[in-house]
């Protein structure tokens, strides 16, 4: 909720109530999607990547969580991760994603913001006990999913597209639908999931440019 409350003082600085508005209406912004496939690529994305790190994890022969479907608890935290990723895109999609973009190129912004994230949140892992290890995985997990995340914004141009992946990428790594247990996902599957992410995230520079990543001749429609 952070980037999003700053986002909010920020816009307000900057132009007042009509800022904040303008900074507000973006969180519904679907309708500038041209091609609607795209919001089909923010659900898939993030599940393939879980889905391909577990076939990973049993192939090693490590543990893997137990599958569980409950309908009800879905619904209500794609509700919840939604309304969360929605306010904390606003910050880092909405506010600071631009003006980046307005300076370096799509690779260099979107690597930059998944390190500033990614720092974000390292103080509060280690509160909650993770291993350094797990964390330095999480860590790069978090950039390459930012690089996608960006990928996503550089052929919509809309924040909603990109919260819409922000709540797909926990619902698929943090649930309801895999319990790894009381401790969360182990670092096993922490490991497997950032080098498939890295390797998703390299596909996509590597397909569509690094300097925009939105110039690969065929687009998704």
């Amino acid at each position: 909720m952070v980037p999003g409350t700053v986002a909010v003082i920020m816009a307000w600085r900057d132009g007042g109530r009509a800022q904040v508005k303008a900074l507000l209406r973006r969180a519904v912004d679907w309708h500038v999607v041209e091609h609607r496939g795209w919001f089909l690529v923010a659900i898939v994305v993030p599940f393939g990547i879980t889905a391909l790190s577990l076939v990973v994890l049993g192939a090693r022969g490590a543990p893997l969580p137990t599958p569980q479907f409950p309908v009800l608890v879905a619904v209500a935290s794609l509700l919840i991760y939604l309304v969360a990723g929605t306010f904390e895109e606003l910050g880092w999609t909405g506010f600071a994603t631009d003006p980046l973009l307005a300076r370096w190129h799509t690779l260099a912004a979107s690597l930059f913001l998944g390190v500033v994230m990614a720092a974000f949140h390292i103080v509060p892992l280690w509160q909650h006990g993770r291993p350094t290890t797990w964390i330095l995985w999480w860590c790069l997990s978090t950039v390459a999913l930012r690089v996608l995340q960006v990928w996503l914004y550089a052929n919509t141009g809309s924040v909603f597209a990109v919260a819409l992946m922000h709540a797909m990428i926990n619902m698929a790594l943090i649930g309801p639908f895999l319990h790894y247990g009381p401790e969360g996902p182990s670092l096993a599957a922490q490991r497997a999931n950032a080098v498939i992410a890295a390797v998703v995230a390299t596909v996509v520079v590597v397909l569509w440019g690094r300097r925009t990543l939105a110039a690969f001749r065929w687009r998704c429609v």
